[in-house]
């Protein structure tokens, strides 16, 4: 459990270096109170911190469960809308009761991150329609 938390840490540290000075961007909390899936990982119900990308730095998003026993790090594109994004919010794609996380917004910006199909989303999606579900910040939290 320490060495998942080290990695996490280690792995959030190394996209933090590797986005340089760029704008930063702000974390934020979420509770998702289903489990769902985030790439290649699969995550309990909880209440998460979300660490958006840094503008013109890393593609990636980092989710940390509040109590630590759970997080992942996904690969994303960047992604623009014209609409109003005035609160951070996530967006899953919903096939039965099978979750997976697609999108990224962040607070004030039309900037999100459109986050990589795992295999299994692209295989349920060939056979069903997904519906989304868009879960917003509970309280947006100044980045460190």
């Amino acid at each position: 459990m320490k060495k998942q938390i080290l990695a996490v840490a280690a792995l959030l540290g190394f996209f933090m270096l590797a986005a340089g000075p760029a704008q930063a961007q702000s974390s934020f909390k979420v509770n998702i109170p289903f489990s769902f899936a985030a790439g290649d990982a699969t995550l309990p119900a909880g209440e998460y911190i979300v660490q958006p990308p840094q503008i013109g730095g890393a593609r990636a998003v980092v989710l940390q469960r509040i109590d630590g026993k759970a997080g992942a790090i996904v690969l994303g594109m960047p992604v623009q809308t014209k609409e109003d994004k005035s609160v951070a919010r996530l967006v899953f794609h919903r096939y039965d009761n099978r979750y997976f996380l697609a999108t990224m917004w962040t607070m004030g910006s039309p900037h999100g991150l459109q986050l990589r199909e795992s295999r299994r989303e692209t295989e349920l999606a060939k056979n069903e329609s997904a519906s989304e579900v868009t879960l917003l910040a509970m309280i947006s939290t100044p980045r460190r």
